[in-house]
């Protein structure tokens, strides 16, 4: 692979990759940010975002964001990254299995139709 000055870059490392959620505990009322960051010495061609074992979003840089929910109160939702190096390497966030969150708070009261 040419790296950026010219230079061969010899890269035999699967690029890192990072994905977290926010909020921490998301409530029923809040929508989830999912943030994934990867980084390689080739580049980064492509990142894929999974929630709940659908692919939810594609980037093609080393940032990638996508806002989910809100998620119903006491649901558990699974999510993962993966990330694909301009050189052709994978790497994934967690290696193996998903990261997790449960939705927590307040179990929002139904509001009915106005009164007079």
């Amino acid at each position: 692979f040419q790296g950026p000055i010219g230079g061969e870059i010899d890269d035999n490392n699967p690029p890192m990759i990072s994905i977290r959620h926010y909020p921490l505990n998301p409530t029923a009322a809040q929508n989830v940010t999912f943030t994934a960051f990867a980084s390689d010495l080739s580049g980064i061609s492509r990142i894929e975002m999974f929630v709940d074992n659908v692919n939810v979003k594609i980037c093609r840089r080393e940032l990638c964001n996508y806002v989910g929910g809100p998620y119903k109160y006491g649901s558990i939702h699974t999510y993962y990254a993966t990330a694909r190096a301009n050189d052709g390497g994978f790497g994934r966030d967690p290696a193996n299995g998903t990261k997790n969150f449960t939705v927590t708070g307040i179990n929002p009261i139904p509001v009915s139709g106005a009164t007079s």
